[in-house]
């Protein structure tokens, strides 16, 4: 049995592999080497982190990076988590990752600073780490992102109560365009 800070950073790993697993098909970069030649890349921005990982493919080698961010309740448990690679044209696609017991028939509401983000999204299904929101971010919306100081997200509880989670947007502009710049 796992457990303690050890056992911690091993879930919290399992997961960002998970989400970039399920990102690596969005913006795989071909033939593309990380600095120094290296096989995988973890830098911090602020609250964000960038991660990447090159793997072989088909005789070719593919860079998967994503920017993400993590939260945990005060049972340290994943509260949140957050995946995005960026897109062409300035916007990010990715996921987010919810814990159980959320009413996954109700939408969840994006904010910064208090001002809405685009429409309520919606559950796409859960897997054993969490409940997946895709999301599909415009370059406005990125922008807004990146000169904000707070994402939050508002989803509702099981018992109908709602729920409020807050990601600090800390070091998001540094990492979406090291990310960007990593996958060019």
């Amino acid at each position: 049995m796992i457990n303690g800070f050890l056992g911690r950073r091993l879930l919290a790993g399992a997961a960002i592999g998970a989400a970039l697993s399920c990102l690596a098909t969005l913006a795989p970069a071909q033939d593309r080497a990380l600095p120094g030649g290296a096989r995988s890349l973890n830098e911090a921005h602020g609250d964000w982190m960038v991660r990447c990982h090159v793997a072989t493919k088909d005789k070719a080698q593919v860079t998967s990076c994503a920017l993400s961010q993590q939260q945990q309740n005060k049972a340290h448990q994943r509260a949140l988590e957050i995946s995005l690679v960026p897109v062409a044209g300035g916007g990010a696609r990715g996921v987010i990752v919810m814990p159980f017991g959320l009413a996954v028939t109700k939408p969840i509401q994006l904010s910064v600073d208090g001002t809405p983000i685009g429409k309520p999204r919606w559950f796409s299904t859960c897997i054993p780490i969490g409940c997946l929101v895709p999301l599909d971010l415009s370059a406005a919306t990125v922008k807004t992102l990146s000169t904000g100081t707070k994402l939050q997200l508002e989803a509702t509880a099981g018992n109908g109560q709602a729920v409020h989670v807050d990601a600090p947007l800390k070091g998001f502009s540094g990492a979406y365009g090291r990310t960007a710049d990593l996958l060019k």
